[in-house]
């Protein structure tokens, strides 16, 4: 899928930085007395897992033109939709978001994936489902329910932040 044979990502507590090995920035996990403390990126990462199925195409619009990604996956009678907000300025760029996923759903969910006060920067407080990944990689999210009309869900997604949507069918 998109001519991506795979990904690297960094490993370990330290990599080698010239002559001498220095901490690893971009590691997804460090390890600790109680077992991999977990870093943002492994917030992505997990924000991802909790989706599963094939790949479908979605569109997302906001009121305002705001830098958006959208990424979408279908598992039966379940779709997940993944809404990036990729704005990073000054003046805070929340965004409006109204999805149609193209036929009647009877639930909404999501889990916001989170910086603290939108920091981009940040290495620790990220959430998401409002809960965090721990050390011994128990996590503690919960879906939050939403609303939906029929195909169409609305909602804020603040600047710098992502959420992931479950819409099911009736059962």
């Amino acid at each position: 899928m998109h001519d991506c044979d795979g990904i690297n990502f960094h490993t370990g507590d330290s990599v080698a930085a010239g002559d001498k090995l220095t901490p690893s920035r971009y590691a997804m996990f460090w390890s600790t007395k109680d077992g991999y403390h977990p870093h943002a990126i492994a917030y992505g990462v997990k924000a991802f897992a909790l989706t599963s199925g094939s790949y479908q195409h979605v569109t997302v619009k906001s009121q305002d033109e705001i830098n958006l990604g959208a990424y979408a996956v279908r598992d039966g009678d379940t779709l997940f939709i993944t809404v990036i907000n990729k704005e990073n300025s000054d003046t805070v760029r929340d965004a409006m978001c109204s999805i149609n996923a193209g036929e009647t759903f009877a639930k909404a969910q999501s889990m916001l994936l989170t910086a603290p006060d939108g920091n981009l920067a940040v290495k620790e407080g990220v959430t998401l489902g409002g809960g965090t990944i721990h050390d011994d990689a128990t996590f503690d999210g919960k879906w939050a329910d939403g609303q939906i009309n029929g195909a169409t869900v609305n909602f804020q997604l603040p600047q710098g932040s992502a959420v992931v949507l479950k819409l099911t069918k009736e059962k």
